[in-house]
């Protein structure tokens, strides 16, 4: 029999495998984990507080061993079992308040879940009242409670009945009960997944009161807090605090078996819910028997408690020298006893954008996680609610010592942290070596502008979408110092994490912020890079769904930062179909298409004054002419050349047609353009001669569809043709080697992703313009060609020298930067109000007005 691969929550381990936390653990033993390449991990989860002894204690698996040879009653409801009601008049006995009814269940979730039946059944309401940034489990019950929507999404689970308040704020709690239609509030004592966040002292207890006066169960969830966790028996009583139910998990079972156990008082108990719930696997006799010697445990060894007590605090005074020793990395600590947080500042690094990615998406601390446990040997876990929370939660038993070697892993952390050395992180988790001089790399550090003066006007908010337009870019917009030199196999391993990456985290997030950048006319903007992983070949390759999904995240932050416009750079303005698909987003779009084609146009009229060629007398070929660059350029550079080649897919069937309706379009431009012909080209003069001398149809008509100018174009070609004998100046056509060798210049704009034109397609001399990102030219132009002028379009002086980082998007110098990036920020300048460039359709005269506006605020073309 063939055996199949055993996939257990495959989303997971691609997560663990990112992190490089991916370990197969074989044996635990105390506080220690052993995988089976013999590591040896110090244990600082302890399962999320399951294991309060530790791993595997002694005395648990002699209770299991005796309880083989005794042959006990196991699972035999609906008749009792010993262990059973002993587990029960044990944990009356504990508990703080008057207690008189245990419910035992399996699970955490499944506690919070009678706890809900039991209130509605006995306060015949249905509202359940919880706090924001709690956790409640993952049921649809528990989830519901559970205030962080992030848990209950993707579920789509929607309940008016259960509501959501701030977590330590009586007022608000109290302006809720009030209504008299709350069944119960359930609140933790600490919040764990919350970010360990410990209420005032007096919380808990005036949230009792507030339920005793608006008749309102008092629910307080123990799961996580419970049982000598945090030094008491019970987190609440700490204040004294009786609850109405109380509920148990997680550490009842000592680490050995689920159980779980709700508590209550009379007062919220019925004999309708007694009657009516049960559960097949609780009161069973094995794991009451383990949870009652786990109790036991605890009562007959006092010393545990106080060494919570001992070691907590300090873990407490510990963590806070971090917080004073590397104040710019931890700005937190918090919790009590062995459950205690320490919050890490959000990372910020001029020379990278992705320590402030990793940060965004929530992976900072996990990648924290990840070096404590291959460096250190020290297994710790993010908070999940609370992204930039360090969770550590030992056993009970822990002893200094082991506190003292986390303290040590946790000023390792500081000490690279606050020197902005991330590629220590970044290596351990792709499990790349580091280079021994990588730490001393040098870098440029971006220029910074005067502190905005308090008088100035801000002007708006931008937000441009970018993505890397390579893999190679992805590589190189990390930290200056990861392993540089790359060698080929260390190289290929980052691009392996990377892809890793991408296939747990497609959604953009913010990577960059500008605080301050002013117009020329006065006045300044601020503004965010928002970004994913994803390179134009992965983008387009995309299921439909997919593509939404990604520009929907995109929005969502543009909205969160509040932006006043949004610019699409790249091929975010491909997968949108030049902004179309997101037009109705609430906020501005420009797709930066009309600034990008104008100054590529601009850019190649300077060079051919500052070579002394005469454009008038050129032949000009428009790579993608059809795409929304590339009609823009075609159309405005048609009034100054010789002629014109339009040159589009040769996969796309339809390309010889589309190309002969945009040659049409700019016939009819020429011919309807109101401007003097001592500024016009060869090609210009031409047709408004020609059309002078003979009378074409729907010449003056400036509304057509593009199947009335194609026949527009095929007229007029064969009209010239017949009149004059000669072929007419405007080609259309998709071969690149046939075509290309007859121009003088080039301008090339496709959305291809790859390198098309090749050295032996350009004709000696060219001037040649790559607007396309990836770039459309093979590589070995720039090494074989030495005779062409090459150089890249749609690049911008802005009206200072900043950028935005080292990498500056794509590693431009600074102050230099996207034409469609300075669309953006032109608009945001001009405060615009409605969406600019979309769908590829843009008008030339309203791309002449977003190319006067943006000069008029400082922007000008740039010629590497």
């Amino acid at each position: 029999m063939t055996l199949k691969q055993i996939n257990l929550n495959t989303d997971r381990k691609r997560i663990l495998k990112v992190l490089n936390m991916q370990k197969e653990i074989i044996k635990a033993k105390g506080p220690y984990l052993y995988d089976a390449n013999g590591s040896k991990y110090l244990d600082f989860t302890s399962q999320y507080g399951v294991h309060l002894f530790g791993h595997n204690p002694d005395f648990l698996w002699n209770e299991l061993t005796k309880l083989k040879h005794e042959s006990p009653p196991n699972m035999i409801q609906p008749l009792e079992n010993q262990a059973s009601n002993q587990l029960a008049d044990l944990l009356i006995q504990i508990t703080p308040g008057d207690m008189s009814h245990v419910t035992l269940t399996n699970s955490g979730s499944e506690t919070v879940e009678v706890a809900i039946k039991m209130a509605r059944s006995r306060k015949k309401k249905f509202k359940i009242l919880s706090t924001t940034n709690s956790y409640h489990g993952k049921t649809l019950g528990a989830v519901l409670a559970t205030g962080n929507s992030s848990y209950r999404d993707a579920f789509h689970p929607k309940d008016p009945y259960f509501q959501h308040i701030p977590f330590n704020d009586i007022d608000t709690l109290e302006e809720h009960l009030s209504s008299n239609d709350i069944a119960a509030f359930i609140v933790e004592p600490i919040q764990g997944e919350g970010g360990i966040n410990v209420p005032a002292d007096n919380y808990l207890k005036s949230c009792q009161e507030l339920c005793n006066k608006y008749n309102t169960l008092f629910i307080v969830d123990e799961i996580q807090t419970g049982l000598g966790r945090t030094g008491d028996l019970f987190a609440c009583q700490q204040q004294q605090v009786e609850p109405d139910i109380i509920l148990l998990s997680k550490s009842l079972g000592g680490g050995l078996v689920p159980i779980g156990a709700c508590i209550c008082n009379k007062k919220a108990w019925t004999v309708e819910f007694g009657i009516k719930h049960s559960s097949t696997f609780s009161n069973n006799h094995i794991t009451s028997t383990i949870a009652l010697s786990t109790i036991n445990h605890l009562l007959n060894n006092p010393d545990i408690l106080l060494n919570v007590q001992k070691n907590g605090k300090y873990l407490s005074e510990q963590l806070r020298k971090l917080t004073l020793t590397y104040p710019s990395v931890f700005h937190q600590n918090s919790g009590r006893g062995l459950l205690q947080g320490i919050k890490v500042h959000p990372w910020k690094c001029e020379d990278s954008y992705f320590p402030f990615t990793m940060n965004n998406l929530g992976l900072s601390v996990p990648l924290i996680s990840s070096f404590l446990l291959n460096q250190h040997g020290i297994l710790t876990a993010p908070t999940l609610t609370s992204h930039h929370t360090l969770r550590l939660q030992p056993n009970l038993l822990i002893k200094q010592s082991q506190i003292e070697r986390l303290i040590c892993g946790l000023n390792d952390l500081g000490d690279i942290i606050s020197k902005k050395q991330f590629s220590k992180l970044i290596s351990t988790a792709a499990q790349i070596p580091l280079a021994p001089h990588s730490t001393k790399t040098k870098h440029t550090t971006p220029p910074t502008l005067p502190i905005k003066i308090s008088t100035e006007k801000k002007l708006g908010t931008f937000s441009f979408f970018i993505h890397p337009t390579t893999e190679d870019d992805l590589i190189d917009g990390l930290p200056s110092n990861t392993l540089c030199p790359l060698d080929t196999d260390s190289k290929n391993k980052l691009q392996q994490w990377m892809s890793s990456l991408k296939d747990i985290q497609k959604d953009a997030c913010p990577v960059y912020y500008l605080p301050y950048l002013p117009s020329k006319k006065g006045g300044y903007v601020d503004g965010w890079l928002i970004s994913s992983f994803l390179t134009p070949k992965e983008m387009i390759q995309l299921p439909r769904k997919e593509k939404l999904n990604l520009l929907s995240s995109y929005i969502d932050h543009a909205k969160a930062v509040n932006a006043d416009i949004i610019g699409l750079g790249a091929f975010t303005s491909v997968i949108s179909r030049s902004g179309t698909l997101i037009e109705h987003c609430d906020i501005p779009i420009t797709t930066g298409n009309s600034f990008t084609a104008l100054t590529c146009t601009k850019s190649v009229k300077l060079t051919c004054n500052q070579l002394d060629r005469n454009l008038s007398k050129s032949s000009v070929a428009i790579v993608g002419a059809k795409g929304s660059v590339g009609r823009l350029a075609a159309l405005d550079i048609s009034q100054n050349c010789k002629s014109l080649f339009l040159i589009g897919n040769p996969e796309n069937k339809n390309a010889i047609s589309e190309l002969q309706s945009l040659a049409g379009e700019i016939c009819l431009f020429l011919l309807n353009k109101q401007s003097s012909t001592s500024h016009q080209g060869a090609l210009s003069q031409l047709i408004s001669s020609f059309s002078n001398r003979h009378d074409l149809p729907g010449s003056h008509n400036k509304s057509h569809s593009e199947e009335s100018r194609r026949n527009f174009f095929l007229h007029i070609t064969e009209h010239f043709y017949q009149n004059t004998g000669r072929k007419f100046p405007i080609t259309v056509g998709t071969n690149l080697s046939e075509l290309l060798p007859k121009c003088e210049i080039v301008i090339s704009a496709t959305s291809h992703g790859q390198e098309l034109i090749k050295p032996e397609f350009l004709k000696l001399g060219a001037i040649v313009c790559d607007a396309a990102r990836p770039s459309d030219l093979s590589k070995s132009i720039t090494l074989n060609r030495k005779d062409l002028h090459v150089f890249e379009g749609g690049l911008v002086k802005l009206p200072s020298k900043v950028q935005f980082g080292r990498p500056n998007i794509l590693g431009f110098k600074p102050g230099i930067n996207l034409a469609c990036l300075a669309e953006t920020i032109s608009l945001c300048m001009s405060q615009a109000n409605k969406n600019y460039s979309i769908g590829g359709i843009s008008s030339i005269m309203e791309a002449q007005t977003i190319f006067d506006t943006a000069i008029q605020h400082g922007f000008s073309c740039h010629i590497p």
